[in-house]
Order: structure tokens, then C-alpha cells, then sequence
């Protein structure tokens, strides 16, 4: 018995395919049960899974696989980056929508300070320090609105539903400035026809450029301001502290009011009479000119 044991075992052992052949064919003889039939069988199975060329073949399906799959997850993933893309266009797309709304909605309420109340509303009016932070917020909420508005017209040409587009102005036209206080505050961007500065202190303002026709700074603090280009038609001074201010050839002063100027640098009055500003003390009869340059200026 320990003979078979150990030719079994031989037997199991062999490697080369034409001796393991062999040894099947001669286990023929072999007694039903005998363990060397069942060696012979183990050693060409055990070639077939796990030979040299067996390994070699298993080897590169393994890698072509690999490689396939990797292709597989690299093509996933890709489109995976895709949906992420397209999904974050969305959000910002919304995001910018709801950021254009909120300062839509923020404008509106602005508008009340800057404009008064509502004569139809029993809301309250507003302070002189409420309007003045509303004015500076509304400047550059408006700024951002309007310059968004331009660059959608310049991309689409298409003109936009806010076509009150920073480029040509932040129109603030009869706006209700009242005693507000201001330090160096930019209108450059801005369109101020009637506007309302009565007994306003505005230190270091920048008018320059800016339309001002009509407007109202009776009894109003403009130290150091600039209205360098500016257009003061009809604009009503009297009064007005003008310490420190400048101005240049191409500032429009026609028919202003500039009847008891406190503090007017050198060379203003002259300047400004010799360019048709007017001094009238009299407010039914500056009124009466006003309404007259009114109708003649209206179509």
C-alpha cells in the first residue's frame, strides 16, 4: 500500500502534459478506487488551470479587462462631471436669479426712503439719516442692477426688462434729499433733474458730469464738491455754502440762483453771472422765471 501512496503522489506531481497523458491511458488497469487514477486525473487539471500557458492566457484577459473596465469608470465618471457641470450652471443660474430679484425687491423699499412716503399710504415719513444711507445703498444697488442689464444687452442684444442701465445713468430725478449728510459721496453715475437738496450737508461730493438741471440746494452745505462738467440749469443756490468748491469752462450755470451763496471761492460769482446765472431774492418771482423756462423747455 505505501507503494501506491507514493506513486499517487508522483503521479499527482507531474507536470508534463505527455507524461500526464500517459499515465491517464495506463490508468485504465488501474483497479476501480485506485489512487493513482485519481492522481493522474488531479495532475491534468491542475496543468490545464494552472500551466505556464494557462496563467499566461488568464494574465491577459486579467489586464484587457482591467483595462476595459477602467475605460468603463473613466467614461462614468466623465459623464458624471458633465451632469455636475450642467447642475452647478443651474444653481448659479438660479442663484443669480434670485440675487436679481432680491435686489429688485431691495430697490423698491429704497425708493421709499429716497422718494418720500407715498401720498396715498399712512406710512411715516423717513429722517434726514435714513434717506442719506438709502441714497448711498440705492447708488450702488443700482449700479449693479444696471451694469448686469448692459452686459446681458451687450451679449444677446436684446434690450432688458431694467433697461435703466448704468452706463447711461442711475436716474434719481426728483429725488426727496431733504438736511441728509453725505461725505464724499460719487454721483458721477447719476441723474438728478429736481432733486430735492435743501439744507443738505454734502462734504467733498463728486457732481462732476452730472445732470443737476432744476434742482433744489437752498440753504444747502457743499464744501470742497466738484461740478466740474456739471449742468446746474435753473438750479436753485441761494443760500447755499459753496466753501471749497470747484468747477471748470464746461460747468453749465444758466439761470441758476445764486442770490446769497455763503463762502463762493474766487472768481465764482463773477464767473457765474458772466455765464447767465441769476441772483433773485424773491421766491414768487424765481418761481415765476423757473415756470416760464419750464414751458419753454418742455416739447
Amino acid at each position: 500500500m505505501k507503494t501506491i501512496e507514493i506513486e499517487a503522489k508522483l503521479i499527482e506531481q507531474e507536470h508534463r502534459l505527455i507524461s500526464i497523458l500517459v499515465n491517464i491511458y495506463n490508468s485504465r488497469e488501474y483497479a476501480k478506487g485506485d489512487e493513482r487514477k485519481a492522481a493522474a486525473y488531479k495532475a491534468l487539471f491542475h496543468k490545464l488551470v494552472f500551466g505556464s500557458g494557462r496563467v499566461a492566457i488568464f494574465g491577459g484577459v486579467l489586464a484587457v479587462a482591467t483595462v476595459y473596465f477602467t475605460a468603463q469608470q473613466t467614461k462614468l465618471l466623465s459623464e458624471q462631471n458633465k451632469l455636475l457641470r450642467t447642475e452647478l450652471n443651474i444653481s448659479t443660474a438660479n442663484f443669480n436669479q434670485q440675487r436679481w430679484a432680491d435686489n429688485l425687491k431691495r430697490r423698491s423699499e429704497l425708493i421709499k426712503y429716497i422718494y418720500g412716503k407715498d401720498d396715498l399710504s399712512n406710512e411715516p415719513g423717513f429722517t434726514a439719516h435714513e434717506r442719506a444711507n438709502a441714497l448711498v445703498e440705492y447708488i450702488a444697488l443700482q449700479s449693479v442692477i444696471s451694469s448686469i442689464s448692459f452686459d446681458k444687452f451687450s451679449a444677446s442684444g436684446e434690450m432688458p426688462l431694467d433697461t435703466a442701465m448704468y452706463k447711461f445713468g442711475v436716474d434719481l430725478s426728483e429725488a426727496n434729499l431733504q438736511k441728509i449728510k453725505l461725505s464724499q459721496v460719487d454721483f458721477r453715475k447719476t441723474i438728478l433733474y429736481y432733486a430735492n437738496f435743501s439744507e443738505a450737508k454734502i462734504h467733498w461730493g463728486n457732481f462732476n458730469e452730472v445732470k443737476l438741471d432744476w434742482a433744489k440746494f437752498s440753504g444747502a452745505y457743499l464744501k470742497g464738491s466738484n461740478f466740474n462738467s456739471a449742468s446746474l440749469l435753473a438750479a436753485d443756490l441761494r443760500y447755499t455754502d459753496l466753501s471749497n468748491i470747484t468747477w471748470n469752462e464746461d460747468t453749465i450755470i444758466s439761470y441758476a440762483n445764486i442770490h446769497g451763496v455763503k463762502s463762493a471761492p474766487e472768481g465764482f460769482l463773477k464767473w457765474a453771472l458772466n455765464n447767465g446765472a441769476v441772483s433773485i431774492e424773491n421766491t414768487k418771482e424765481w418761481d415765476s422765471i423757473r415756470s416760464r423756462l419750464i414751458q419753454t423747455s418742455s416739447p
